[in-house]
This record gives C-alpha cells, sequence and structure tokens, in this order.
C-alpha cells in the first residue's frame, strides 16, 4: 500500500511537471472568478511544502483519475498473487 501512494504522489508531481505555462494562465484567467480550494502539499525531496489550488471540478476529476489507478494497481497485483508471480506481504 505504501508503494501504491508513493506511485500516485509521483505521478502527480510529475504531470503537474509537464504542464504548459501558457495553457495554464489562459485556463487560470478562465477560472478565476470560480471558487479554489487551495491545499498545501508536500513535494518529493523536499523539506518545503508547495501550495497548490484547485477548483471543486478538479479536485473530484483528480480524485477520480487516482481510484481509478488504485483500483487497477489492486487488480494487477491480486492476479499476480493468483497466478503465485508475488508472495502476499
Amino acid at each position: 500500500m505504501n508503494h501504491i501512494s508513493k506511485y500516485l504522489s509521483l505521478l502527480f508531481i510529475l504531470s503537474s511537471c509537464a504542464s504548459n505555462p501558457e495553457i495554464a494562465s489562459e485556463l487560470n484567467e478562465l477560472e478565476s472568478d470560480e471558487e479554489k480550494i487551495c491545499r498545501s502539499e508536500k513535494v518529493m525531496g523536499s523539506k518545503i511544502p508547495q501550495t497548490t489550488c484547485y477548483t471543486k471540478e478538479e479536485l473530484e476529476r483528480l480524485e477520480e483519475k487516482s481510484k481509478k489507478i488504485l483500483e487497477k494497481e489492486q487488480r494487477t497485483r491480486q492476479q499476480m498473487k493468483t497466478m503465485g508471480g508475488v508472495k502476499p506481504e
């Protein structure tokens, strides 16, 4: 389970690094009138937390995507256990 949370954190950080600044600024202008929800998040390799703000819809999409990734990983691990490929922890 710990590996999965590290994987999801790494996936989230890498996807945020790959964003286009021009598109992000245009989106920020469009969403400026929407209510933002801000979080202080830990960054891998740093002791300084980063504040990130999202709209309610963005948070819902992010949570749904994370749940799908987690469920897929759990199914894969379960299939590997039934095949004898991985010993249960």
